[in-house]
């Protein structure tokens, strides 16, 4: 597996996929959309995957001495580690947002901790959609169509229950440190539900993957 993977970053991994990990330096402007500065881990999806098929990718992969299930898993990888890693470049500049850029707040939800255990949810909606679909024949265009409506929506239900009912606004959409320790249980059920989903998606995967013929 690890010999998959330093593969994945040293041949299918170019030098644009790692600058998209500078995306969330878009949450530094003033009034940016926070939920929109952590999309762009799509651009890990949409560089990747399409060379995969044009490359024969998988083709390729199936006579070298790995498992269908480490072939999933390197899939995983890439997205999983896209997302992952947009998530810990953006919490030092959700700091610095919150503390010299968006002082005051932000429009929709505030660089709080609410909007990092928000943004994993979103994360782990995508991957449950995303992953079970693709493995079926290994075609992105509709599977991704599918996981970018439901991270959609789920973005949109968040962010909608934060802004209409007014007690979940005053704790959850607020840089007040007093709320802080409010906002922690939704950081962890995010990165809870994160990791269920990643793991949920993953055996799905794996099995819609052992039954495609190749």
């Amino acid at each position: 597996m690890k010999a998959l993977i330093k593969r994945e970053l040293t041949l299918n991994w170019k030098w644009y996929n790692y600058a998209f990990f500078a995306m969330p330096l878009l949450l530094l402007i003033p009034n940016y959309p926070l939920c929109v500065g952590m999309l762009y881990f799509l651009f890990f999806v949409t560089t990747l995957f399409p060379s995969f098929g044009a490359n024969r990718e998988y083709e390729f992969l199936m006579t070298l001495p790995v498992s269908r299930k480490q072939i999933v898993a390197v899939r995983f990888f890439d997205v999983v580690f896209g997302q992952t890693g947009t998530i810990l470049v953006a919490i030092p500049l959700l700091i610095l947002d919150a503390l010299f850029v968006k002082p005051n707040g932000n429009t929709l939800c505030d660089p709080n901790l609410t909007f990092v255990g928000i943004t994993c949810i979103e994360y782990g909606v995508f991957l449950l959609i995303f992953f079970p679909l693709y493995f079926k024949n290994l075609k992105m265009t509709n599977p991704l169509l599918l996981a970018l409506l439901g991270y959609t929506m789920t973005t949109a239900l968040f962010e909608t229950l934060i802004q209409v009912i007014q007690p979940v606004r005053a704790v959850l959409d607020s840089l007040d440190p007093a709320c802080l320790l409010l906002q922690i249980p939704v950081l962890v059920f995010g990165v809870l539900f994160y990791i269920f989903s990643m793991v949920t998606a993953y055996k799905k995967s794996v099995k819609v993957f052992d039954s495609y013929n190749l």
